[in-house]
């Protein structure tokens, strides 16, 4: 029998409620109202919740999510692991291959500043060993996480060639504004989609560092709540190098060492050096991969080229 999708939200806000707020509270009044997606376009609804509880009344807030089998299945494993940098999450579906409920915590509305903006360092430091914890912690579980995609050279070839940079890069670069602009980065960028599938490869290939990645940990789809920061919108994951998941959130050498040092603090050492190297291959891939979108923004407006230049330096570093 079919439950009436409002009577299966209340039943899933009620059970994330007693999981992990209050067990003996029951909500009396629930005030919807819709979050704005982000590129997704996924389903987002914020729920004021009045309940009863032994004590009397109080408030409080939730987030309901339509969401895809795989961020279902990750935010869950993550809660299980107890990791402090992504929201506490409940679903009845755990099986289905269909966009289905999740409940999350309700992180409010203050989002990560962009990676040019100011961003106080006591955060990057906690953003780096939340994201050292969850590499750590799925570190080699290859058969464990079997169900999960690769992102191995098929997937490069697939998110640069395919569906991202290159169409992007093919309606730009012959333009003679683009040219006048950027004309010196060119041969470069084209080197290195020359050579990223054969880069990104090897690092795949190094089975000590492959774990659970975000594959998209882009700084929109970080929180910062409580003066802490969390790791939302996990609908793309992958089993691949950790490396992949450090350039957007630190995209120069000098700030992924913070991630370096906390990865060393849970237990896995890299050289300096070694990273370095990988690091910059991570990096060229990340601004090969994302440079779509400031581009397609260019097109439509020439002086818009900050972001141009941020993913280019990403490429050139």
């Amino acid at each position: 029998m079919n439950i009436p999708k409002e009577e299966g939200i209340k039943h899933l806000l009620q059970a994330t409620l007693a999981r992990y707020i209050a067990a003996e509270a029951r909500i009396e009044q629930i005030l919807s109202s819709p979050i704005t997606p982000g590129l997704s376009g996924a389903n987002i609804q914020r729920h004021q919740l009045t309940l009863q509880t032994p004590q009397g009344q109080r408030r409080t807030s939730l987030v309901t999510k339509e969401a895809g089998l795989l961020e279902r299945r990750i935010l869950t494993q993550l809660n299980q692991q107890q990791q402090r940098a992504v929201p506490f999450s409940y679903t009845f579906d755990l099986t289905t291959d269909v966009p289905a409920l999740l409940c999350l915590q309700d992180l409010g509305t203050q989002q990560r500043p962009d990676i040019t903006g100011s961003f106080p360092s006591h955060l990057l430091v906690q953003e780096a060993q939340g994201l050292a914890a969850i590499h750590m912690t799925n570190l080699g579980h290859t058969e464990a996480l079997a169900w999960l995609p690769r992102a191995d050279r098929s997937y490069v070839i697939v998110y640069i060639q395919q569906r991202f940079w290159r169409p992007a890069w093919e309606q730009v670069v012959n333009d003679p504004a683009f040219v006048e602009l950027f004309g010196p980065a060119i041969p470069k960028v084209e080197a290195a989609a020359d050579t990223i599938a054969d880069e990104m490869e090897a690092l795949y290939c190094e089975d000590e560092t492959l774990t659970l990645v975000h594959a998209d940990l882009n700084p929109s789809n970080v929180m910062v709540y409580e003066n802490a920061p969390y790791f939302l919108d996990w609908q793309i994951p992958r089993y691949g190098s950790l490396y992949l998941d450090i350039p957007h959130l630190f995209p120069t050498l000098e700030q992924a060492e913070l991630y370096r040092q906390a990865l060393e603090e849970a237990g896995k050492a890299i050289a300096p050096g070694d990273f370095a190297e990988r690091y910059r291959i991570a990096a060229h891939f990340v601004g090969l991969r994302y440079l779509w979108f400031p581009l397609k923004a260019w097109r439509e407006d020439h002086t818009r080229t900050k972001w141009v230049h941020h993913y280019l330096s990403l490429i050139l570093q």
